[in-house]
């Protein structure tokens, strides 16, 4: 039976180990340097009377993101970066109640889709164009008037909102539970977990050294502290960890940090309008909310300096603070739960995310630098990497097959 290593157990890891864990015929096995306890986060401490004062590192990047999927609302027309959104806003909407399936828990998420509420800069006819293409494609956008906009969402401020563009089929997502999810059901099949279990080396063997493995590929070792594991496929999926476990004398995968913040709120009262509020987002502000009263807040796009640490920078926080605020003035009374921050890997050279097999080395698939989309593009990244190794993924239940949403 083949084997499968994937070295990286945050959203693209775990993804991946799920999907391929619905072939009957491989045996995979995850290694995570972080603690299993690490993916399992505690719940947001009591609401505190002041501020916190400084962002939480979280370790784990998936749990540092906002876990909102700008899919079918995204200006990506064709091409790649097109076909791997809508892929993979297919695929969550069966992947969803199929983990649910399984796992006995529902998975926390606003179904209310993404509502972008452009200003007078955006340029209307070309959204308008874009709602009349999704159509094409079955897919759905509403283009909504300032005043349908004040009907359906009375606690939005829309001063300088001329329209806004509600996509029913995007979705927020929260990343923890997603990713909890996708660790118990991949269990469930049969993956194994090695967690605390740094990846220190993968030494491939190039095809005219390499001894006849089960499945006729080249075999590869991956060296940790204490083991080495031998596989038909290794796939690297560990972030912006991904440079250090590449082979000696291959070219580097040249991956940047930028630094991205949230903010948790809580109000004291729910908003008073009577439709449940979408995920908002203006100039690139996203306003997620969790339940009738707690919000996330972010994110920041924090790029290091020359000769200068990458830390947060409070200022661009409370940047974004003050625009949601303008977004949606009742967040004015809530109180700040928690700050966090993360590091987004972001390719360099080339554009996200890297999805391809390691030159001169059939059986290394690299599944890194997804920069800001890592949630959003996890399942067509799973696609992507079960085409590279020739298999094919089943078929989703028909029954969780991509709805319309409701206008």
């Amino acid at each position: 039976m083949p084997h499968v290593i994937i070295v990286g157990c945050g959203i693209i890891g775990a993804t991946i180990a799920y999907e391929l864990s619905r072939l009957p015929d491989l045996a995979i096995t995850v290694l995570e340097q972080q603690p299993e306890a690490t993916f399992f986060p505690a719940m947001a401490p009591p609401v505190s009377a002041s501020r916190p004062d400084w962002p939480t590192l979280r370790p784990v990047a998936s749990h540092a993101a906002l876990g909102i999927l700008v899919g079918i609302s995204s200006q990506k027309r064709k091409g790649r970066a097109w076909n791997l959104r809508q892929a993979s806003i297919r695929r969550y909407h069966s992947l969803l109640p199929e983990l649910t399936a399984l796992t006995g828990q529902p998975i926390a998420h606003n179904p209310q889709g993404l509502l972008h509420l452009l200003t007078a800069d955006a340029n209307l006819g070309d959204w308008q164009t874009l709602c009349e293409q999704r159509a094409s494609q079955g897919f759905r956008l509403d283009y909504l008037s300032q005043e349908q906009l004040h009907d359906r969402y009375p606690d939005l401020d829309l001063t300088g909102v001329v329209a806004g563009i509600h996509s029913p089929q995007d979705l927020h997502i929260q990343p923890a539970a997603l990713l909890r999810a996708l660790i118990a059901a991949a269990r469930q099949q049969g993956v194994q977990f090695h967690f605390t279990t740094a990846v220190e080396a993968v030494e491939p063997c190039h095809a005219a050294m390499a001894p006849t493995s089960s499945s006729h590929n080249p075999m590869a070792i991956v060296h940790t502290q204490t083991d080495s594991f031998s596989a038909d496929w290794v796939i690297l999926a560990a972030g912006l960890g991904t440079a250090a476990v590449i082979p000696p004398g291959q070219p580097p995968v040249a991956l940047m940090p930028v630094l991205g913040q949230g903010i948790q709120v809580r109000l004291t009262r729910p908003l008073a309008g009577h439709v449940p509020l979408p995920v908002v987002t203006r100039n690139d502000i996203h306003i997620a909310p969790l339940d009738t009263h707690d919000y996330w807040i972010g994110a920041t796009v924090e790029f290091p300096q020359p000769e200068t640490p990458l830390v947060p920078d409070r200022a661009q926080l409370q940047t974004v603070w003050e625009q949601a605020i303008a977004c949606l003035p009742a967040l004015a009374e809530a109180t700040w739960v928690e700050t966090w921050y993360g590091l987004r890997p972001r390719p360099t050279h080339q554009p996200a995310p890297i999805i391809e097999k390691l030159a001169g080395y059939p059986n290394v698939i690299l599944a890194t630098g997804h920069y800001r989309n890592g949630i959003l593009l996890a399942p067509a990244t799973a696609q992507q990497v079960s085409t590279l190794m020739g298999v094919n993924l089943p078929l989703p239940d028909a029954a969780g097959s991509l709805h319309q949403g409701k206008a």
